[in-house]
């Protein structure tokens, strides 16, 4: 698919380079982490069925030929309730500064209220030249509802979106044509990575990345998705093994007890979910040892 690891770093062989900064905007679980990683064709972005599990803006980088597409995962929208919610909120806006195509990510029945009113009040701030309203889950509702027609009369009476996908972002439904619209924005311009690369997620943040959706995933609604990884360390071996060690992080003794779970057969299940990825992605053996610590009003520290 992409170009040959002999040719010069950034710069395809042949005609003149195109590029594009695309951004995915939606409330939370909307499904832009599952979009990006349908488009790039790799997993660049945690991907549940919890709410808010995109805590940064991920890029997630396609190139074929000519042309390199950068896509930018923002934090899902929504009405921030402490420090951290107002960061990610930032991060959202900040993400469309340099943006030549905004994808506003809704689903059937969405209305002018919560998330999807601040999506649009966003898109109004922000005063976004080219935006396509992208109609997720249609896969949801039977053929024969308005709900997504309803959806789509609402909203663009609210913003003039320029065209309107339907699509289904976990089976593909109308993808290809959203992505070929995509295409049509890239400009002449040099490329922003090299052309192997998919994504700006360093492997430490990776990894903590894995483990937190694991650990989301399998705690199912006992744990909020205000956890996180911090990954101690991580090495390779010179036999080409992976060795992590990684601290999950709560807020309270009583969420330390359910990750850890009846003698810590909870925790053992979130690390061997983590590892077997782990070693799938790498391509390599990894050993993860993992454990759950308590870090006290961690969310309202901006920094983190």
């Amino acid at each position: 698919m992409n170009t040959s690891p002999s040719e010069p770093e950034n710069t395809p062989s042949e005609s003149a380079p195109r590029t594009a900064f695309v951004a995915l905007i939606g409330r939370t679980n909307i499904g832009k982490s599952s979009l990006v990683n349908r488009f790039v064709e790799a997993k660049v972005s945690i991907v549940t069925d919890r709410q808010q599990t995109t805590r940064r803006n991920v890029l997630g980088v396609w190139t074929e030929g000519e042309v390199q597409i950068v896509f930018v995962d923002t934090p899902g929208l929504h009405r921030p309730q402490d420090s951290e919610g107002k960061r990610m909120l930032r991060e959202s806006r900040i993400a469309l500064e340099g943006i030549d195509l905004v994808l506003a990510l809704v689903e059937p029945g969405d209305r002018l209220q919560g998330g999807t009113q601040h999506l649009i009040d966003t898109l109004i701030r922000c005063g976004s030249p080219r935006s396509v309203l992208v109609i997720n889950k249609i896969d949801t509702v039977p053929p024969t509802s308005k709900a997504v027609r309803e959806t789509a009369e609402t909203l663009c009476s609210a913003y003039p979106f320029q065209k309107i996908f339907p699509i289904s972002a976990l089976h593909g439904d109308g993808t290809q044509l959203l992505f070929e619209n995509i295409l049509e924005v890239a400009q002449p311009g040099p490329w922003h990575f090299p052309s192997e690369e998919v994504s700006n997620v360093g492997q430490e943040e990776y990894a903590a990345e894995i483990i937190r959706e694991k650990a989301m995933q399998l705690t199912e609604q006992e744990v909020p998705h205000h956890i996180r990884v911090r990954i101690d360390h991580l090495t390779r071996s010179e036999k080409g093994d992976w060795r992590i060690h990684a601290t999950i992080l709560v807020d309270t003794e009583s969420r330390k007890g359910i990750l850890i779970g009846s003698r810590g057969k909870k925790i053992k299940e979130i690390g061997t979910a983590a590892r077997l990825e782990l070693q799938e992605i790498l391509d390599a053996p990894v050993v993860l040892k993992t454990q759950v610590s308590i870090e006290k009003n961690w969310r309202q520290r901006s920094g983190d």
